[in-house]
């Protein structure tokens, strides 16, 4: 099936105005026959029909004198009423059609010119909340997602582009310009299908970083196989959350602050070594001193060969390929940015 491009529904109030409209005057033709010519309902409402779309099938009984005289009102009126709602409907219709198509062409534009965008397939509980976190960093984020309705029931999808489609099939993700992500997130609950997901996706981009969801530990170590660069159990994660949050509750809260802080106070960043000021690849913490650049602290250090080294020594070198977790305040990585390649 054809991917669709969705954005959030617009204001249908004049469509609303005019449907009312024609359910009134269809209501008021029925009380004047009932009213005047003594008719019954059905007699009535049929007779209001007949007056409205004017089919000349002629009158069910003999009207009287005040009930041509209401006919006759009640034909002028309705004429105008119906006038007015077949333009109104007609002209919804036909800018549904034009806005629809503009829409799209808008949204395949904004989506080919994205670079190093992050991709979230399936918007259940999982991926709202990895939608609502990376919403906060102002990360462009494109969504996929089979079911429309879900997509209805989100809030905060300004900024954001959703696509109506099967992750699973190469031509949704290249939609998405897959080929110039830089990360993927697969939130499905169907292990079958973050798999088929993960398969087409490293594909199509090789250097595509994937983060997939699992609900068994069988599954693991095939979606890692097919390409997926973090697998997580949300159950396994919720319980090891909940046991930290019994065990170091401040020390929780405190790196959950940093992770995500809303308020955008501090937290900790990722810095790969290539980014920084040209001439430091090589050179040993001390001599890059990033923290006399900027008040920044170098808390952790990541090998190119994933080795994790926390809290490292002053006189450790650091090397292409590898990544330098730093932790400080707004003002501070404010600073780091701007020094940043």
């Amino acid at each position: 099936m054809e991917p669709q491009y969705y954005s959030p529904k617009q204001n249908h109030t004049r469509e609303l105005k005019a449907i009312s409209f024609m359910f009134i005057i269809v209501l008021i033709g029925t009380i004047g026959y009932i009213t005047i010519e003594d008719y019954s309902f059905i007699n009535a409402v049929y007779m209001s029909i007949l007056t409205i779309s004017t089919v000349g099938y002629g009158e069910i009984e003999p009207l009287s004198d005040y009930g041509r005289l209401f006919t006759s009102i009640y034909i002028l009126v309705s004429i105008s009423v119906m006038a007015y709602a077949v333009t109104v409907l007609s002209e919804k219709i036909l800018r549904n059609a034009l806005l629809q198509n503009m829409e799209t062409r808008r949204i395949k534009r904004k989506i080919s010119k994205m670079k190093n965008h992050i991709i979230i397939v399936g918007i259940g509980k999982t991926g709202r909340q990895a939608m609502l976190k990376l919403q906060q960093r102002k990360k462009e984020i494109v969504i996929i997602e089979k079911n429309i309705q879900k997509t209805e029931l989100l809030p905060n999808l300004k900024g954001i582009t959703v696509i109506i489609g099967d992750a699973t099939i190469d031509e949704v993700l290249i939609k998405a310009n897959i080929k110039e992500a830089k990360h993927l997130i697969t939130t499905s609950s169907n292990d079958a299908d973050n798999l088929f997901t993960v398969l087409s996706a490293k594909q199509l981009n090789p250097k595509l970083n994937i983060v997939s969801r699992s609900s068994s530990e069988s599954t693991n170590a095939k979606l890692k196989i097919a390409g997926a660069s973090r697998v997580i159990m949300s159950d396994k994660v919720g319980g090891e959350h909940m046991a930290a949050l019994i065990a170091h509750p401040d020390v929780v809260e405190f790196v959950e602050n940093l992770s995500f802080d809303e308020s955008g106070n501090s937290g900790l960043v990722e810095l790969s070594v290539e980014s920084l000021p040209k001439g430091n690849i090589g050179k040993s913490i001390r001599e890059i001193n990033i923290r006399k650049m900027t008040g920044c602290n170098l808390i952790g250090y990541k090998t190119k060969g994933g080795e994790y080294i926390i809290n490292p020594s002053a006189d450790m070198t650091v090397h292409k390929g590898g990544k330098m977790i730093v932790l400080g305040n707004k003002e501070q990585v404010g600073k780091l940015n701007n020094i940043c390649v």
